[in-house]
């Protein structure tokens, strides 16, 4: 997995200080962690390691199933505390960008249907066929016992109900219990202000402690 992006890390801490500074909770923005991928399924590994907040712990993976009348690719082996948000079918639904991602959202599992895209047992299967257009898996799994969320956007590539898709991007929310918007990434300005806010709350505490 690609590393972090630096900035967004920064922009994570200087929203903390902020934060802290004003008395106030973090905002949504502030504590967004993205970073774009690119990632065909399946892998020359067969499998996608999921790690949202590069702990080294992942959260599930996406990898092809291959078998008789079985061609597709699936979300499976979560880790603990770890589910994406299901469709009516039970299936990992397709959000689109900006959908509200957290508490109260919709049901989260591990477990049940777990293809994106192409066919089991001879039948189309799964919310991210071709046709289906790119979307975003909801995440929510565990950092230090604390439940956190987050997305992945995902698509189906090549032929409608084909064994193939692409991961393009990663995020999740470094509060924890605290919802995030599918797709979202810190606007570069967002940055700047949050590191000049947190830059200016440090020189108001020298001025005023000297």
């Amino acid at each position: 997995m690609n590393s972090m992006d630096k900035s967004v890390r920064r922009l994570a801490g200087a929203a903390g200080a902020l934060a802290a500074g004003l008395g106030g909770a973090q905002s949504l923005d502030a504590a967004v962690v993205h970073q774009t991928v690119n990632v065909n399924i399946p892998t020359d590994a067969n499998a996608y390691l999921v790690d949202l907040n590069g702990d080294a712990v992942k959260e599930f993976d996406i990898q092809s199933d291959i078998n008789g009348t079985t061609a597709r690719i699936k979300a499976t082996n979560y880790g603990t505390g770890a589910g994406t948000l299901r469709a009516g079918d039970g299936a990992p639904a397709n959000l689109p960008a900006n959908t509200l991602i957290g508490p109260g959202s919709g049901t989260f599992s591990g477990s049940g249907l777990d293809t994106l895209t192409g066919v089991n047992s001879g039948s189309p299967a799964g919310h991210f066929q071709v046709s289906d257009g790119s979307g975003y898996l909801g995440v929510q799994f565990q950092v230090a016992g604390q439940t956190h969320y987050g997305y992945v956007g995902y698509e189906g590539t090549g032929a409608q109900n084909s064994a193939n898709g692409r991961v393009y991007s990663l995020g999740y929310e470094t509060a924890p219990n605290t919802a995030i918007a599918a797709g979202v990434v810190p606007e570069p300005s967002a940055i700047a202000m949050l590191a000049a806010g947190a830059s200016g709350i440090a020189l108001y505490r020298r001025r005023r402690n000297s």
